[in-house]
């Protein structure tokens, strides 16, 4: 299965008890092998930001390559796999006769399609959509664009379709960023699952509102940013997610106005991200939890005193706020200082006036 290992990370597996290898997880008990984690331990994007010479080294040294042979799959109490940061060249097929009916990843699959495997072409097959993603799985991770020649979710470049989720009941976190997958569902599509994290971000969901949203009760981390939405925001989203912690709406298409953000919870701090859309309307009244909102590059217009300066707007525990880019007009009111606590823009506006500096300037 892995053919190149300069760091000689696999030279301990040796015995005839796997359980006490390097990244081998069993249950106490039944001694099952429940997971596998071969994950590099050190990240290359980091280093190269950062130009660490040393850190990129580690990194070459703990990447393993090679090829995925399926019958890593067939490992029947398997829970958790986690290839992170490795380069894994190629995904062998799976035949008929190597797999047959669901496979039992019944917490965690993570193929960590990440780093070095998004600078790869994965080849060959995995099993289909209602073998692979199948029964009680709680987490699914497919990110950073990979394409997997396949069937599964029916190719990240491809289009994903309602049968895909059918059998996913127990699903409680879909992250799946930075893929081209279409995903349009009738809009009396109700979602066999209850979410509490969703991130589609580069999806092809537009050019309407999903619809399908609304059935997710429980979100708290909900991020579409640049999924072709080009569609107002329906009343109803902006009633029914009062649990959110996150919300990313950016680079959109979105138009109308926001009528308020006062509803989200009073127990968390929220960040809400809706920049780069076609946002038009006055500024909302902001929950006095809310610690971060991007409004920037929209078409907000009026004036910024009465958002700023009235105790009703509450946005007391406002951390950063990016209000750049916009139609805002009227004078900068002096308030602003008090506003917000670390971050405050509003450049690229039809404000006018002088800026106060801050009383400890």
């Amino acid at each position: 299965m892995i053919s190149n290992d300069p760091g000689n990370r696999l030279s301990l597996w040796t015995g005839a008890n796997c359980c006490q290898w390097d990244g081998i997880v069993c249950d106490n008990v039944t001694g099952h092998v429940h997971e596998i984690r071969l994950r590099n331990p050190y990240d290359d994007r980091c280093a190269r930001l950062n130009h660490d010479v040393a850190e990129h080294e580690a990194y070459s040294r703990h990447k393993l390559g090679g090829k995925l042979n399926p019958s890593l799959l067939n490992i029947k109490h398997l829970t958790h796999l986690d290839l992170s940061y490795l380069e894994i060249l190629r995904f062998e097929s799976i035949a008929d006769n190597l797999v047959r009916g669901e496979l039992q990843f019944n917490r965690q699959l993570n193929l960590g399609l990440y780093s070095r495997l998004s600078q790869n072409q994965l080849e060959g097959t995995l099993p289909d959509s209602s073998a692979s993603f199948a029964g009680s799985k709680k987490f699914i991770c497919l990110e950073t664009g990979v394409r997997i020649p396949g069937d599964i979710l029916n190719l990240l470049e491809g289009s994903v379709s309602e049968a895909h989720f059918r059998n996913l009941s127990r699903l409680k976190i879909l992250r799946a960023n930075g893929n081209k997958l279409i995903f349009k569902p009738s809009r009396n599509w109700s979602p066999p699952f209850q979410l509490r994290g969703l991130s589609l971000r580069t999806w092809q969901l537009g050019p309407k509102f999903p619809v399908w949203i609304k059935h997710m009760r429980h979100l708290n981390y909900l991020s579409l940013a640049r999924t072709g939405i080009a569609d107002a925001v329906p009343a109803w989203f902006w009633t029914s997610t009062s649990q959110l912690r996150y919300l990313n709406l950016s680079g959109n298409l979105i138009h109308g106005r926001i009528p308020s953000l006062l509803h989200f919870g009073s127990d968390w701090n929220v960040a809400i991200d809706l920049k780069c859309n076609l946002i038009s309307g006055p500024l909302p009244p902001v929950s006095s939890n809310i610690s971060m909102l991007d409004l920037s590059h929209n078409r907000i217009s009026g004036s910024m005193r009465h958002f700023l300066c009235s105790n009703s707007s509450g946005h007391k525990n406002m951390q950063i706020l990016n209000l750049g880019s916009n139609n805002l007009s009227g004078e900068i009111p002096d308030c602003w200082m008090m506003a917000v606590d670390k971050g405050l823009r509003f450049d690229a506006n039809r404000l006018t006036g002088k800026i106060q500096a801050p009383p400890d300037s």
